[in-house]
């Protein structure tokens, strides 16, 4: 009995025999579509009731076990085929399936038997490489015939790839805009599962297909999280997840932090910054620095040159970013810290004699003449101190190339904080505790 034949009898009766296989392919729909535009005006309005599915990102799916196809369980991870599939998607039977709900297919069905269970239905304009045992009903066009149903774009991450600390190569691939155009594309990351287009994001493009991201600016040593991401004009979709750990950061490398590379140096058993931190806005000095969300930064006498050459000035609130615990991130980037008292005790302690002070100083060009720079041993540790000065209580500058002064994340009391300085005439650190109005130099240790 040829498949024409039984749609004529479904329609005159509404009744389909009983298991009938059907062999679908691209022929066999077209002349399934000529037999519909031939006897639809013959035909009563028909309405199906169809579930929606989320579509996942996926440009495959693929079953796990036997079952109801409409059960999230049977599909592997639980992502089950958005409906409408869309013209790209690829959904594999590996188990028989039934199907009591109706399917729109406009992509590729292959694999086994697909069971149509009474009153389900299976119809649109893909291809079903297959068996379908029919109990229901098969139709050319579950909405308007032969059209796509626009949905969110599907897609898939890529592997993440050239991993080193501070960044990465991933992407994505677009198997299918979803009907509409594709107009941004990208990779969420972020350290938090589920990366959404709220939070860090590569911008890469438009429309489908493959694109490749760049992720940089990322901490050593750190669990990243990235999902490619699509928008059309349905809404945003994205890939699969994957996880990567950035490599540990080398010290001695340098460090890309707020658009500014940071020279690095182990001593000891730590890892410093090498230079004095110059990341915010410039601000006068008359000016103090306030809890506004915009990092501020003092450049001595008010010049921004200076903060290129010798880094910027805080306040130590501004610094801890006003919080009160010791060995905060504060104004550091992800990785590394605001040094406690303690930890700047190790750097010293890690130091040989005679004149630490003159091993941590360097840069003898900006140090005013005296004993500090006179020492054989000045410059030899790669910290690289240098006579930056300080903002005073009031708005003035005062001591460049004379005084090196360090905040540290420990308080003295609620008004002052401890600190390391050096002082051109004296071949020694020095310890010492200063108000927090005060703008003195910041560097960073490695976590």
């Amino acid at each position: 009995m040829s498949i024409f034949v039984i749609i004529w009898s479904f329609i005159k009766t509404s009744i389909m025999p009983y298991e009938i296989q059907i062999e679908i392919s691209h022929t066999l729909i077209y002349h399934l579509k000529q037999v519909y535009m031939a006897i639809k005006k013959h035909l009563l309005t028909m309405i199906f009731a169809v579930a929606a599915f989320a579509l996942y990102g996926q440009c495959t799916y693929t079953t796990f076990s036997a079952g109801d196809y409409f059960t999230a369980g049977n599909w592997v991870n639980g992502l089950q085929p958005p409906n409408p599939i869309p013209n790209g998607v690829t959904v594999t039977l590996t188990h028989a399936m039934n199907v009591s709900g109706v399917i729109e297919n406009n992509g590729f069905i292959i694999g086994t038997t697909l069971t149509i269970q009474s009153g389900g239905g299976y119809g649109g304009k893909g291809t079903f490489a297959g068996i379908i045992v029919n109990n229901g009903a098969i139709s050319p066009g579950i909405y308007a015939p032969f059209t796509i149903v626009n949905t969110q774009a599907g897609l898939t991450t890529t592997a993440a790839s050239g991993i080193t600390a501070s960044g990465g190569i991933s992407g994505g691939q677009i198997c299918h805009d979803g009907g509409t155009p594709v107009i941004a594309r990208g990779v969420c990351y972020g350290t938090d599962p589920n990366p959404e287009i709220t939070g860090p994001k590569t911008t890469d493009g438009a429309g489908a297909g493959a694109f490749v991201s760049t992720l940089s600016g990322l901490s050593a040593s750190t669990l990243y999280y990235i999902r490619a991401y699509a928008t059309n004009g349905v809404g945003t979709s994205y890939g699969q997840e994957i996880s990567f750990t950035t490599a540990s950061f080398p010290c001695g490398s340098t460090l890309t932090y707020g658009g500014e590379d940071y020279n690095t140096v182990l001593i000891g058993s730590q890892c410093w910054m090498a230079e004095n931190l110059n990341i915010g806005t410039m601000i006068n000095g008359a000016t103090n620095q306030t809890n506004n969300l915009v990092i501020e930064k003092y450049c001595y006498n008010n010049d921004p040159a200076q903060c290129t050459t010798f880094g910027g000035l805080y306040q130590w609130d501004e610094m801890m970013q006003y919080t009160t615990m010791e060995g905060a991130k504060g104004l550091c980037p992800t990785g590394w810290h605001l040094p406690s008292f303690g930890d700047w005790t190790t750097l010293t302690t890690a130091l040989s004699r005679p004149d630490k002070g003159s091993r941590l100083a360097g840069n003898a060009a900006l140090w005013a003449n005296g004993v500090l720079d006179s020492s054989p041993n000045f410059g030899t540790s790669g910290f690289v101190a240098l006579p930056a000065g300080l903002r005073l209580n009031g708005g003035t500058y005062s001591t460049q190339s004379l005084l090196a002064i360090f905040w540290s994340s420990t308080e003295n009391g609620v008004s002052a904080a401890l600190n390391p300085y050096l002082f051109y005439t004296l071949p020694d650190v020095i310890q010492s505790s200063d108000g927090k109005v005060f703008g003195f130099s910041v560097r960073c240790v490695q976590d």
